[in-house]
């Protein structure tokens, strides 16, 4: 009955800890261009040295690995959906994480040893600094939403952020919002929240969307360009809700130092290699 018990009790603490966003250093496991992996209920979000990459999928396949879930009359087929989004024209920024959670992951994947890592690092937030002169972004995570924040120092030039996409069906700018049309649902970014702290006092600037072909930059009001000014969208994965990846405890046991080790099944995207596949 104890060991039940605290099989129980492990598995509902890993599902409440999985439902917060995680950013997980690469220290090895993943292709040599990632930064920093996170899980965002079906979609995956992998940050590069000059961009993100989405692995979108299709939420009502995830639904029904669920056990309890309303399932169709017949089986939703596996679906998935990648899609680059290119810093056009950045440099090569420096990376540095921050608040490090007091956890740590291990990846044992295949038998080529060279792609396996341990103590792998989780955190809440990393920070690209120099990605374009002058311009710094920190991704972080806030309300199990991943945010970027694009912080323009003094003297920068805010028009030389673009951003390029590859892989989306379509984009499209309706009520200032940003969506990133897939064959498995939207990817949405709200209108930037762009402001500057002036005498201690947030002042919110004008700032909207100006999308050409698939490339998308900022049209910003004035703003004093001797202060710091930040541009602060948010991405939601329209539908794209649940716990950070889909996993099905099945076998518990302790050893002999009375750890307690608990098996699960465990579904997952890897890195895309295609956008737009």
């Amino acid at each position: 009955m104890l060991r039940l018990i605290l099989f129980f009790s492990l598995t509902w603490v890993c599902g409440n800890v999985a439902a917060q966003l995680e950013l997980v250093e690469n220290k090895g496991q993943w292709p040599e261009q990632v930064v920093f992996r996170c899980n965002a209920g079906s979609a995956t979000v992998w940050a590069e040295n000059q961009g993100l990459t989405w692995m979108m999928i299709d939420p009502l396949f995830m639904d029904q690995l669920h056990p309890g879930s309303q399932r169709n009359a017949s089986p939703v087929p596996l679906r998935g959906h990648a899609i680059k989004m290119k810093f056009a024209g950045a440099g090569q920024p420096a990376f540095s994480p921050a608040h490090q959670k007091p956890y740590y992951h291990n990846y044992y994947l295949g038998n080529d040893s060279t792609h396996w890592a341990d103590h792998v690092g989780v955190y809440d937030q990393f920070t690209y600094t120099g990605l374009y002169p002058g311009i710094d972004m920190s991704l972080y995570s806030s309300s199990n939403q991943l945010k970027y924040d694009l912080i323009v120092h003094p003297g920068s030039n805010a028009a030389s952020i673009v951003l390029d996409y590859a892989g989306a069906d379509s984009l499209s700018i309706v009520n200032e919002v940003l969506h990133i049309h897939t064959s498995v649902g939207d990817l949405i970014e709200s209108k930037p929240f762009t402001y500057q702290v002036v005498d201690g006092h947030i002042t919110e600037i004008s700032c909207l969307y100006a999308l050409s072909g698939n490339r998308v930059s900022f049209v910003l009001g004035d703003y004093d360009p001797a202060i710091d000014l930040i541009i602060d969208p948010q991405i939601a994965f329209s539908t794209y809700i649940g716990s950070t990846a889909n996993n099905f405890g099945f076998t518990a046991c302790d050893d002999l130092n009375q750890n307690l080790i608990a098996g699960a099944a465990v579904f997952q995207a890897n890195y895309p290699v295609t956008p737009g596949a």
